[in-house]
Parts: C-alpha cells; structure tokens; sequence
C-alpha cells in the first residue's frame, strides 16, 4: 500500500490464516502449516521500526498453494526471486548486505534459508529461526510474529522482514530499529 500510495502515512496490516485441511497441514518438504494471526501499526517516518525500503514480486505460478505437488519445481524460482528481491530492496535502502543486524523471515524451508544467507554472504547468526519448529508458517504473520519476538534488536540499525505467500507472491522490507 505504501509503494501504491506514497501519501499514505500509517496503514493497519491485519493478517489471519487457518488451515481449514489438516491433512495439509505438513507443506511437503518446506515446514508445517499453522494457525495464528497478526496485526501491526505501520508508519511512515516511524521513530522506532521506520520503514526504509520495500519492494514485492508476484508471478502467479503457485496459485495452487499447498494443494500442488509442483513446489519442487517451484523451489529453484523461489530461491534466484528471493536472493534477487533482498538485493533489490537493501540496495533501494542505501545499505549494504552486512549493515543488515537481523532477518526475520517467512518459516518455510529452514534449509532453504542457510542456502540462501550463504549466497548472501550473510553470516548465519543473523537469521531469527526460533519460530520455524515453534510455531510452524503462518500465513501472511510470520514476519510480524518474529518482529514481536526478536528481543536484541540495535537502534539505528536496519533489519529485515521477509513474506511469501500462495501464488509466488513476495515480499521484502527493511526497517531501520
């Protein structure tokens, strides 16, 4: 909304997911389903969490979802998008990979997220991954549930949020403590 609307000075995200199939719940070889929710207060030029950069990509290729046995095909694409899209939006940001203190990501493919911090040159101790086996994915939240839950964040350093979604759709923000 922020990049639509660059008016706009607060939005109120509200996320909420349940899967309604348990026997989906199990995302193949990417984590478990959960449920839950979120709300958060955003606000441009925000004191403390301030918004820096955003940037989202969307392709439509796993419309499906969970329902698909595609994901594996899929994953490759998921990978190069993600590497790319961080890239992008720190870059958009005026910072370099190394300022980031923290990555607060989505919490499918713990595996996935090594690779990838490895092709990043980010050193692994900067991924908060205490909620993958805790909590599971939730939809649309699981960025904003680390944000509430990740204690150690520096003041005037940027951090990142990372979401993907069904559909190939993802999304990058970096915020600034």
């Amino acid at each position: 909304m922020f990049i639509a609307r660059p008016h706009m000075k607060r939005v109120l995200l509200v996320g909420a997911d349940i899967m309604p199939l348990e026997s989906e719940r199990l995302m193949q070889t990417e984590g478990i389903l959960g449920d839950g929710a979120f709300a958060a207060f955003i606000e441009r030029g925000a004191a403390v969490n301030r918004l820096i950069a955003i940037a989202t990509y969307a392709n439509g290729q796993g419309w499906r979802g969970v329902l698909t046995n595609e994901e594996p095909r899929l994953a490759a694409q998921h990978f190069f998008t993600t590497r790319s899209l961080i890239r992008q939006t720190v870059q958009q940001a005026h910072f370099a990979l190394d300022d980031i203190q923290r990555i607060l990501p989505h919490h499918l493919d713990l595996p996935a997220w090594h690779r990838l911090l490895d092709a990043l040159q980010i050193p692994q101790d900067r991924l908060f991954a205490e909620n993958f086996a805790r909590i599971g994915h939730v939809t649309v939240s699981d960025a904003f549930i680390n944000l509430a839950q990740c204690h150690g964040l520096v003041p005037g350093r940027p951090f990142l949020l990372f979401a993907r979604g069904v559909g190939g759709f993802s999304a990058v923000a970096v915020l600034l403590r």
